[in-house]
Parts: C-alpha cells; sequence; structure tokens
C-alpha cells in the first residue's frame, strides 16, 4: 500500500471515527420507543422471563447485549439511554473495522484480476480508498443515524 493511500485511510479512519461519535454523545440522553423495548427485552432476560423475552420481532443480540451491559455495569436509569448510545457507537466501530477487512480484500482482488486498475495507469489506491469510506459513511451516517435508537445498525 502506498503512503499516500495509508494517508487517506489514516484520515478517514479519524473522520470516521469523530463522525459517528459525536451524534452519539450529542444524543445520549434521546431514546426512541425502540430503544425502550430493547431495554425491555434486555430486563425480561435478565429476570429470565422467557415469555416476554423471546419473540421473532426484537433482535436477540442487540437484547442480550444491553441485558450484558445492565448486569455488569449496573447503570443507573439517568445513563441507560447513554450506555445504549455508547453501545451502537461500538457497534459503529466493528462495522467500521468490517468495512475496512472487506474492502482490503476486494481492492486484492481487484488488483490481481484487473491489475491495470491499479496505481499505474488506472486509478490510484488512494482514489478506491475515498470511494469506499465516502459511501460507507454515507450509509452508516445518513442512512442510519447514530443518534437515533431505532434497533441495532
Amino acid at each position: 500500500m502506498s503512503s499516500s493511500a495509508r494517508a487517506v485511510r489514516t484520515a478517514f479512519r479519524l473522520a470516521a471515527i469523530v463522525l459517528g461519535f459525536l451524534p452519539a454523545w450529542a444524543f445520549r440522553f434521546y431514546i426512541e420507543p425502540d430503544g425502550v423495548n430493547y431495554f425491555d427485552i434486555a430486563r425480561a432476560y435478565l429476570r429470565r422471563d422467557w415469555s416476554n423475552a423471546l419473540n421473532a420481532y426484537w433482535s436477540r443480540l442487540y437484547s442480550w447485549l444491553l441485558a450484558l451491559i445492565q448486569w455488569t455495569l449496573h447503570p443507573s436509569p439517568y445513563f441507560e439511554s447513554t450506555f445504549l448510545h455508547l453501545l451502537n457507537f461500538v457497534l459503529f466501530l466493528l462495522a467500521l473495522a468490517s468495512f475496512e477487512f472487506f474492502f482490503r480484500r476486494l481492492l486484492s482482488l481487484i488488483m490481481v484480476f484487473c491489475p491495470q486498475l491499479g496505481d499505474g495507469e488506472g486509478q490510484p489506491e488512494r482514489a478506491w480508498w475515498m470511494l469506499g469510506y465516502t459511501a460507507f459513511l454515507v450509509c452508516t451516517l445518513r442512512l442510519d443515524h447514530l443518534g437515533l435508537i431505532t434497533g441495532p445498525i
């Protein structure tokens, strides 16, 4: 990887982290009705109330993660929404790492099967990373706003 592509990746990674954290922190005391329902389901898991916890509509993994937070950290009701937003931010960071892994693999396949698109005559690698990060940021920050809790990202 060239140094310019590495610089672009670093700049976009930092921008993604900052742009992901800002709405999560700014809306930390705001919670949608769906977020309240996820907390209710997480509490049902902790009470072992299986008839209310298990259903086909709400995401089980997201509720399990919220139950894990409640079980380990015991946040007060005042800070529950903050922990919910921090969980979404952590999931956003996992999505960012997954994107980088996927896109790195995709670029290596492109360079193997279409070497003319590499750093030579075609698009430089930094242009591919700019395009990929822009698409990722638009999809994750614009289409799935981290400040609104309507379910897992």
